[in-house]
């Protein structure tokens, strides 16, 4: 896939401009785990309006995935792209002198629409041809992990020295400079095209005439299969730290525990991409190269990390990383397959765009796992909490 204007290797460009600028966006969201006990000591909230901060931020980004989707196939990605970003930064701004927390809520809902995850990733799928769409869109959203490990580690910097409002105003700046980058380097896929090479860009299923994508059964299977990544991510990060301290293990096994469950998925993201894209490029078929992608090297492993999880966490230290590592691996190394192939089938054009169907559904997992999960780890066990989102993996599996 090349376009008539730019040389073949600008898609190497644009996935990199993608990949840094998803990175800086959640590297951004990182202001919320400094604001956060402030808010919940000056407001006197209890834990469960403290977390409503992060939801309200996952429900703005399961909606504003969607609808980002619908406006980009009426106005295009540029607009699409300024808009969500003025949702993103104008909380960023804002959050620091707020008052009321109902407000707060309404902007971290803002921000979380505008995170430009089906944006960023449709331009990448648009650029990358079937048998290396899977690497690239996973290379893509592997960087939402290391944009949330360098996150979780500025706040240390800056907050001694500028105090905690600096976070946001420093972070923001950085986002605002990296928005007009974004729009002078990021050029229209030659799947968007319609002079370039991509507009014929071959598909699996071609939609009849007032079919909507959203009602095929495919995307209804792919809105599922997120739904299962989300609810298992989410599920697990909710109480992780918490199990892992009632396990006896001090403060800095806790966070290098952490570090490598969330690290891995760098790795595992792409390479859950990559596992689809050497199917496809030996002949098996693409919808079934994604599903194998998704189900042994995403679902399965992830499972496996969250069954082990609670008889080998108790032992030691070593013990506990490996099926911490294991469960980081799992889930998120379905991103990829998943994420591309709409654009595999569908083709970029209409594919791209319909992502963020996907995160609309998936958004729902990410919603109410951290609120059911640790419930349910604290009505019947942590080793029942471990086996829910094992189950979701497995689910997701099948």
């Amino acid at each position: 896939m090349e376009s008539s204007r730019y040389p073949a290797y600008y898609k190497y460009v644009i996935l990199v401009v993608c990949s840094v600028f998803l990175a800086m966006v959640y590297v951004t969201l990182s202001t919320w785990g400094v604001c956060s006990p402030i808010f919940q000591e000056k407001f006197q909230l209890s834990s469960a309006l403290a977390m409503a901060g992060s939801a309200t931020l996952m429900a703005g980004y399961a909606i504003g995935s969607f609808l980002e989707g619908r406006m980009m196939a009426s106005i295009g990605w540029r607009k699409t792209f300024l808009f969500a970003m003025v949702m993103f930064l104008v909380p960023i701004f804002l959050i620091p002198q707020m008052t009321n927390y109902t407000l707060i809520l309404v902007l971290r809902f803002m921000q979380g629409f505008g995170l430009v995850v089906t944006i960023t990733n449709s331009m990448v799928c648009g650029w990358f041809p079937a048998n290396q769409r899977g690497l690239a869109s996973g290379i893509l959203l592997g960087f939402i992990a290391l944009g949330s490990a360098v996150g979780s580690m500025l706040p240390g910097v800056i907050t001694p020295k500028f105090g905690w409002q600096a976070n946001f105003y420093i972070l923001g700046a950085a986002v605002v400079v990296g928005t007009v980058l974004f729009l002078l380097l990021v050029k229209d896929p030659p799947a968007l095209d319609e002079g370039g090479d991509g507009a014929e860009e071959k598909v699996i299923v071609k939609l009849k005439p007032g079919r909507s994508v959203y009602s095929h059964p495919i995307m209804i299977m792919l809105g599922f299969a997120m739904f299962c990544v989300f609810f298992n991510v989410y599920g697990m990060y909710s109480f992780l730290s918490t199990y892992l301290y009632d396990m006896g293990y001090a403060t800095a096994q806790v966070g290098s525990i952490g570090f490598w469950n969330g690290l891995i998925g760098l790795i595992s993201t792409p390479f859950g991409g990559w596992i689809g894209d050497a199917l496809i490029k030996r002949g098996m078929p693409t919808i079934r190269a994604r599903a194998y992608s998704m189900g042994v090297v995403a679902f399965l492993i992830g499972a496996i990390g969250c069954i082990l999880m609670p008889s080998m966490a108790p032992v030691s230290l070593t013990m506990a990383v490996i099926p911490a590592m294991l469960a980081g691996w799992g889930c998120p190394a379905a991103n990829g397959p998943i994420c591309s192939l709409p654009s595999d089938v569908f083709g970029a054009k209409i594919g791209g765009g319909a992502v963020g169907f996907i995160l609309l559904v998936a958004g729902a997992g990410g919603v109410i796992a951290p609120i059911a999960v640790p419930a349910i780890a604290s009505a019947f066990g942590w080793n029942v909490g471990w086996y829910v989102p094992g189950a979701a993996a497995l689910i997701g599996l099948g």
